[in-house]
């Protein structure tokens, strides 16, 4: 549905009714004339009776010919988990916990996970980033002075997937022939919903209850570190 179309403001709405559970989904988005951003608002109703358990979250993915080993991760401080269980291309020691950006490696040392690597690395991990007190973060090419920065709640998105494919997994669908990394607000953690559930990090939205939430995506051009952004902007 297109709510607005002017010089100044494009906005258009997107809805779902969902086949399984009875959630009705809206996500509206809207450009505006004189900001490099993407304005994202949402919802997503339960319009049934019983209580009901979701993962809910976003899937940014950066790949060629903006991604390559010269791009770092910018977030505010947190904690990162390393789930208990990695693939074969798997780098990073499994069943962890530590503090930004620093974890484990499996063959020993340390890794700085803020640092994005080239496909010759031929691994793929996961990282669950959580404990924000502000959500937001910024992806910086160095070789192209360009970025991208996404800021959300973190109450509606406590856990930040880092999802990290670098040229790694052989298998489908992959073939070891993928070469991109994710930065994913989510509300939940564990890559499985039955992992989300068993786990307890499910969202459960009662019956008739409505979940909010608002995302700012950012385009900025520079290479010099970013210190937050929000609704109003990327700041240095």
């Amino acid at each position: 549905r297109v709510d607005v179309d002017t010089p100044e403001e494009v906005r258009v709405t997107c809805s779902v009714r969902t086949r399984r559970v009875p959630f009705l989904l809206q996500k509206t988005f809207a450009l505006y004339r004189h900001k490099p951003a993407l304005h994202i608002s949402e919802v997503a109703q339960n319009e049934g009776e019983q209580q009901l358990e979701i993962v809910w979250g976003h899937h940014p993915a950066f790949g060629w010919p903006f991604l390559d080993d010269t791009c770092v991760v910018d977030v505010p401080p947190c904690q990162v988990r390393i789930p208990a269980l990695g693939g074969d291309t798997s780098r990073l020691e499994p069943n962890q916990e530590g503090s930004w950006p620093q974890v484990k490696l499996r063959s020993g040392g340390e890794a700085d996970l803020s640092k994005i690597l080239g496909p010759s690395t031929r691994a793929e991990d996961i990282a669950f980033l959580h404990g924000f007190r502000e959500g937001w973060y910024a992806l910086r090419s160095q070789s192209k002075a360009l970025g991208f920065g996404l800021a959300w709640d973190p109450e509606a998105f406590p856990w930040l997937w880092f999802w990290q494919l670098y040229g790694g997994n052989p298998n489908f669908p992959w073939w070891e022939s993928q070469y991109c990394a994710a930065l994913e607000p989510v509300t939940s953690t564990g890559v499985k919903f039955s992992d989300a559930i068993a786990n307890g990090s499910a969202r459960k939205v009662s019956g008739r209850a409505t979940l909010r939430a608002e995302l700012w995506a950012w385009a900025f051009e520079g290479t010099t570190s970013v210190k937050r952004v929000s609704a109003q902007g990327v700041e240095f």
